[in-house]
């Protein structure tokens, strides 16, 4: 009897086993918990578990099972065909309600081996002042920074230079064509509310870009009245002052950003074991930012403006023999206008799409006559628009998308930037874009894996510029990308993407080629594979492990070789190969209070071009890529205060290409704390920041140097 019991058991267990389904994320493959599932034909019901889990014992042949959700659309299947599939996709729908404050640190990031997602809490707002402090501490971006609140900030990817890496606004991208980079201290960080990085690709972004993507995003929907103020004090003098109010009612959300910052622009710093005071000239920046959105029935459409005036002082001359101020400035006025539209034809199919209009104005005062000779400033104004159009469509196993991107720019007075003769005062360029993706999802194609994604994506990108004798370039790009579920461990998906990307030539590599008439200047041509693995599982408190190995291998690539003329002009003669792998850890503990992440990051980047028998460079690092680089952060929220506490180290650095001349590694230690409380029944959060406590005297950049120790205070005030 007891060998009978055991066999019955063993076959009601697998029986038992036979009949879990699983209910994932149709967009991220994820499990999804707390699904609730009904019968039409009796009060029978089953909820999803912690893995996204149920058992169909509770239903019966015949049953029609309906699938239920907040965060997504309902779905019916019959019982016949919730078996047979083994695992249903949920997808996400936009839900308008009243706002709900999450205190959980678990919605600040959710990373994966080629994806970071970045939520722009209150208390990041606080503790930093621009976008580009914020991705230096937050992100596994590598960020070149010139040195204090006013130098520039660019990012930069597994080896690659900082134009290979695409920025997108609202999905507009606003890179600057006259250098290819982006500067991330002209953004406000009370404007975004949400960051993603794209290490690799993903399917809804069709972006032509071997050095990932970063996508800032202002996303808020509010239906009620909202007015804060903040204002921070650093200990260099520096005052920032900001206003945002919104608002809305049913299907309409508007909101008003207002940033007014200005400082001495001098900070202390540390140079041959001296310390010295930077002094610049003043630093000065006025942002203003409104976004209005629609959405009712099928139509969603989203305006976002701004405006940013910044002028900061160039770091300038600090070398070996000059430690020196200098009075030369940078002024940078800028507007940026996006209108963003879906229309949802169905609930399988959509079209988006983008107008922007994108205007900047740089001028730089020179006093002293150190950057010129015949002049006291030169300035320069770019105009780019573009437009664009996809169609979407989606059903639980195929997606496929299809779209096109007109852009126009013109780039006028670009002579005032050369100190000889100029061939042009102006460049304009027209740019014609096709893309097209698809998707298959292949559920529970053998027994041991839940799901195969494959994935499909090409581009062709058609420019004609006007230099002013008429250019023209062709490119194309592709990737490909698998992912595997499997069965025999929740969580853990594996995943590899194929595929070749180019950079086309900035405004300025164009225009300094044309001196020696080198109009055939070509685009820079990239092969790259990549592989890693997500691990998401509950082990004391939600756990995340993500690794990934890349090699990116490039050709045609652009450097600056020195002429007779004594100038530097640009060439296709280099070869580049970055190769490594990225690590990270994230976790929180079930009582959501803590929150540990950690990421490593290793690049090995060297030029494989040899021009002579006297180029030295060969095989040699890229300037300004660490072969190691390592961060670590530690937060909590209890109660009424905020803690948090990073460290990054970043290993040795060359600024000259054959590697003779070296940047010492360094380590960096933040530290921020913040406490709420009412006045008046308003809530208040006052919060201070400690940037290099260790007063680590090193450069990112060579002849920038970086401040010690810094302190920023913070108040914040939710008058409405």
């Amino acid at each position: 009897m007891k060998y009978l019991f055991s066999i019955v058991f063993v076959f009601y267990y697998i029986s038992a086993y036979a009949q879990e389904v699983s209910v994932i994320d149709s967009s991220t493959n994820l499990p999804v918990k707390r699904v609730v599932v009904s019968s039409s034909r009796n009060a029978a019901s089953a909820v999803t578990n912690a893995n996204g889990v149920f058992s169909l014992n509770a239903f019966s042949l015949g049953d029609t099972l309906t699938f239920q959700h907040v965060a997504y659309n309902k779905k019916s299947f019959s019982y016949d065909s919730a078996l047979s599939k083994k695992i249903i996709a949920l997808s996400p729908r936009i839900i308008k309600q009243e706002e709900v404050n999450i205190t959980s640190r678990r919605q600040d990031k959710n990373n994966s081996s080629f994806k970071e997602e970045l939520e722009v809490k209150t208390a990041d707002k606080m503790s930093y002042m621009s976008v580009g402090d914020y991705l230096k501490n937050q992100s596994s971006l590598f960020v070149k920074d010139y040195g204090g609140y006013g130098g520039q900030k660019s990012v930069s990817s597994r080896g690659m230079s900082s134009e290979n890496t695409t920025v997108l606004f609202n999905e507009a991208r606003v890179n600057d064509l006259r250098t290819g980079m982006f500067d991330f201290n002209l953004i406000d960080i009370n404007s975004v509310d949400k960051i993603d990085y794209l290490k690799s690709f993903d399917f809804d972004t069709p972006f032509s870009s071997p050095g990932g993507v970063v996508k800032l995003y202002t996303d808020s929907f509010e239906e009620k009245p909202h007015l804060n103020f903040h204002a921070k004090f650093d200990s260099d003098l520096l005052k920032s002052f900001g206003l945002n109010y919104s608002d809305g009612c049913s299907g309409y959300s508007y909101r008003v950003t207002a940033e007014r910052t200005y400082s001495p622009n001098h900070y202390d710093y540390n140079f041959e074991n001296k310390d010295y005071e930077r002094e610049n000239a003043w630093f000065s920046k006025t942002f203003f930012s409104g976004d209005f959105i629609r959405d009712i029935d099928n139509l969603k459409i989203k305006f976002y403006s701004n405006y940013s005036y910044l002028n900061s002082g160039i770091p300038g001359f600090v070398a070996t023999n000059n430690t020196s101020s200098s009075r030369e400035s940078d002024k940078t006025a800028s507007s940026l206008n996006i209108l963003n539209a879906e229309y949802l034809i169905n609930e399988n199919s959509s079209i988006t799409s983008n107008v922007n209009y994108n205007y900047q104005y740089l001028k730089i005062d020179d006093p002293d006559g150190e950057l010129y000779y015949n002049n006291d400033n030169k300035g320069s104004n770019l105009h780019d628009v573009s437009l664009s159009a996809k169609f979407n469509y989606h059903n639980d196993e195929w997606k496929f998308n299809s779209g096109y991107e007109f852009d126009v720019s013109n780039l006028y007075n670009l002579t005032g930037f050369l100190s000889g003769p100029g061939y042009v005062n102006n460049i304009n360029r027209h740019a014609n874009r096709f893309s097209a993706g698809l998707q298959r999802q292949f559920y529970t194609p053998v027994s041991f894996i839940n799901n195969i994604v494959l994935t499909g994506l090409i581009a062709n990108e058609q420019l004609v510029e006007r230099l002013p004798k008429k250019a023209d370039a062709h490119s194309t790009s592709y990737k490909l990308g698998a992912a595997i579920y499997p069965q025999f461990i929740n969580g853990l998906s594996f995943k590899t993407n194929f595929g070749n990307d180019y950079r086309l030539p900035t405004f300025n590599e164009r225009y300094y080629s044309m001196l020696y008439n080198h109009y055939d200047l070509n685009s820079e041509k990239y092969q790259w594979l990549d592989a890693g693995f997500d691990y998401y599982f509950n082990l004391f408190g939600q756990t995340q492990l993500s690794a990934s190995y890349f090699d990116i291998k490039g050709k045609n690539k652009i450097i600056w070789v020195p002429t007779r003329m004594a100038i530097q002009i640009p060439k296709n003669i280099a070869n580049f190969e970055s190769q490594g792998f990225e690590l990270s850890f994230t976790k929180h503990t079930p009582d959501s209070v803590f929150c540990l992440t950690a990421s490593y990051n290793y690049t090995d980047a060297r030029s494989k071009t040899k021009t002579s028998e006297q180029d030295l460079s060969y095989d040699k690092f890229i300037m300004y890529t660490p072969l190691h680089r390592l961060n670590i952060g530690l937060s909590a929220d209890y109660s009424i205060f905020h803690i948090s506490v990073s460290t990054s180290y970043v290993s040795q650095t060359f600024y000259s290409t054959d590697n003779y001349y070296k940047l010492p590694d360094y380590m960096l230690l933040d530290a921020s704390a913040g406490v709420k409380f009412n006045i008046l029944g308003r809530k208040s959060v006052l919060s201070l920041t400690a940037y290099n406590l260790t007063k680590e005297n090193y450069f990112v950049i060579q002849s920038y140097p970086m401040p010690l120790t810094t302190y920023l205070l913070t108040y914040y005030l939710e008058v409405l």
